[in-house]
């Protein structure tokens, strides 16, 4: 079970995904304030159930990049109205 503010957060990554159809974990970390990891467990309740999907962002190629290769993973809301 995930606590109230995981939920909280969870409702607030879906209004976003919907209003913007797609966006990369690293973008969304920041957007939120939340770490990538946690950002990615709670998209992955999304995932399980079909709402959104993801596929590799393009890598900028950026030497020393502090991000991990996991946040240019582009998330996309795919779920409209339960079809």
């Amino acid at each position: 079970m995930i606590s109230e503010k995981d939920t909280s957060l969870l409702e607030k990554l879906r209004s976003y995904l919907e209003e913007h159809n797609r966006a990369s974990l690293g973008h969304l970390s920041l957007h939120f304030r939340v770490p990538p990891e946690q950002i990615r467990d709670l998209l992955d309740i999304w995932l399980k159930k079909g709402m959104i999907t993801y596929y590799p962002g393009i890598s900028t190629g950026t030497c020393g990049d502090p991000h991990g290769a996991s946040d240019n993973l582009i998330f996309e809301w795919i779920d409209d109205n339960g079809e």
